[in-house]
């Protein structure tokens, strides 16, 4: 467990060395259908979302396609308030085809 916290912190570093400027960041715990298998719980992954500056945590599980499109979505939004181009009560735009 603490192996895995230790990669996150790693991998964080390293990003935020490599970057001009911030970024968004999520962190995403994968494989949540192996819930018998699990080394961590998502109360743990909060908290070092928490340590990261409440930095938004996700699980997700491809074979099971749990949560797959919304961290997708919640990347794009972090993105977006970060460029300040999101505005929560602005209504959804949609494409049109004519």
């Amino acid at each position: 467990m603490e192996q895995s916290f230790e990669m996150i912190r790693l991998i964080r570093d390293k990003i935020l060395d490599t970057m001009e400027s911030d970024r968004p960041l999520i962190i995403v715990g994968n494989k949540a259908d192996l819930e018998v298998q699990r080394q961590v719980s998502f109360e743990e992954l909060k908290e070092v979302g928490k340590e990261f500056g409440g930095v938004p945590v996700m699980e997700c599980s491809a074979k099971s396609n749990y949560n797959v499109d919304e961290v997708f979505e919640s990347i794009v939004k972090e993105i977006e308030k970060m460029e300040g181009g999101e505005d929560e009560d602005k209504e959804e735009k949609g494409c049109v085809v004519s």
